[in-house]
């Protein structure tokens, strides 16, 4: 039987009760945290203070304090009966979201979830340049085919165009909300973006101007710009596949078959087939020109967050939420070797251009540099703010406070 509604305008993502007491405490996407009396269904207090969404709460009956986490990567302590914030601890997002290589250099892009990216000699594993790059996570990022520059798109609603060589800033994009997909057109004049708006921003990429926008009902995923400039792919919640004819902005196609948001497409370099990965815990191949399903690739158990094709097109890299990466024959659409290493779940994969090693970014904060064909692990870099910073001679620091930077990469030599 139900015994009570409480009425929130905002997704709620965790609720607790208050032992002993008729106090539901509810956290949600409105960076709040409301006390709600069950009886009434009345909001007793707004707690506010977080930036982001309200993830997790918990009650420290004993102490009367109510613990909140929340995706701003801070946990605040809070009075109860004050609605005081008492302590507020502040995390580190280190996952690596998005990899990018640069065409034609030794140079590779990694996004985190703390809104920077950081520049990489992928040769001697060395760390070229750190930019500051979103005030919210980075959700995805591409090169252009010259190697001249590269898109981020993040959380902030913002997409942003860098020079590599200078690592400047050079033009901004707004959306209109949180911006999750960016693609650079093979000729370099056009920049698409797409997020939970519900529509596909076409850029000007050298004036800024924005030239077209594509409308759809469903927020987006991940998009492509074909070679030939008046087609567009793009894929979002809704689990389909959609072709656009950009000069028009009408749909063509649309791909039906996963039952799962189509998290990542990547186009095989003969421009024939498309590769999708999705939450339904599977990657399919597609004939673009007829929108036919050619293969249903299976072995996951989590979702595919990532797919690339090799230049040469003779394998498929997919990384999942299970932590691994699987490599795929096009001819025989069979698994040939499974990647493992990653403690935490593979968010994006890429290819160098010889085809012939293949890079992984991961929740757990590092990107691995695998040999393509033997299956083995050449190189890790390990993506944490502090890596190698000597914190020996710096006076006051708690132990707690010693262990977290360490964590983030900080070491303590005496010597």
């Amino acid at each position: 039987m139900l015994l009570s509604s409480l009425n929130s305008n905002y997704g709620v993502w965790t609720v607790a009760i208050i032992p002993n007491s008729r106090i539901v405490v509810s956290g949600s996407n409105d960076n709040s945290i409301k006390l709600w009396d069950v009886q009434t269904g009345e909001c007793l207090r707004t707690l506010e203070g977080h930036s982001h969404w309200v993830l997790a709460v918990a009650i420290d009956s004993q102490n009367m304090t109510l613990v909140s986490v929340s995706k701003d990567q801070t946990v605040k302590f809070w009075d109860i009966r004050s609605g005081d914030c008492l302590k507020t601890l502040q995390g580190f997002a280190n996952g690596i979201n998005s990899l990018a290589a640069i065409p034609g250099s030794t140079t590779i892009t990694s996004a985190r979830e703390d809104g920077t990216v950081t520049l990489w000699n992928f040769s001697t594993g060395e760390r070229l340049k750190t930019l500051p790059a979103h005030t919210e996570w980075v959700n995805s990022l591409t090169a252009s085919s010259d190697g001249k520059v590269i898109a981020s798109c993040g959380g902030d609603g913002y997409v942003k165009l860098w020079d590599v060589n200078t690592s400047k800033c050079l033009r901004t994009f707004q959306m209109d909300r949180r911006a999750f997909a960016v693609s650079i057109s093979p000729d370099c004049t056009i920049l698409a973006s797409g997020g939970n708006a519900k529509k596909i921003n076409l850029w000007n990429l050298n004036t800024g101007e924005l030239l077209r926008t594509l409308q759809d009902n469903v927020g987006l995923a991940d998009l492509i710009i074909c070679p030939n400039n008046t087609t567009l792919i793009s894929s979002g919640d809704d689990a389909l596949i959609k072709v656009w004819n950009i000069s028009s902005g009408k749909c063509l196609n649309t791909f039906e078959g996963h039952s799962g948001s189509v998290t990542s497409l990547s186009l095989n370099p003969d421009n024939k087939s498309l590769a999708s990965g999705s939450n339904d815990h599977t990657v399919r191949l597609w004939d673009v020109s007829t929108g036919e399903c050619l293969s249903i690739l299976q072995g996951h158990t989590s979702h595919v967050n990532s797919v690339a094709f090799s230049a040469d097109g003779k394998l498929l890299a997919s990384g999942s939420g299970d932590e691994t990466i699987r490599l795929w024959d096009i001819n025989s659409k069979e698994c040939i070797r499974i990647l493992q290493g990653h403690t935490n779940r593979v968010q994006s994969v890429t290819f160098l251009s010889d085809s012939k090693i293949l890079v992984s970014g991961s929740y757990d904060g590092t990107i691995k540099f695998w040999d393509a064909s033997t299956g083995e692990c050449l190189k890790t870099l390990i993506d944490r703010p502090y890596e190698g910073m000597n914190i020996s001679n710096i006076q006051g620091l708690k132990e707690a406070v010693k262990a977290s930077l360490k964590a983030l990469g900080a070491v303590e030599d005496r010597e």
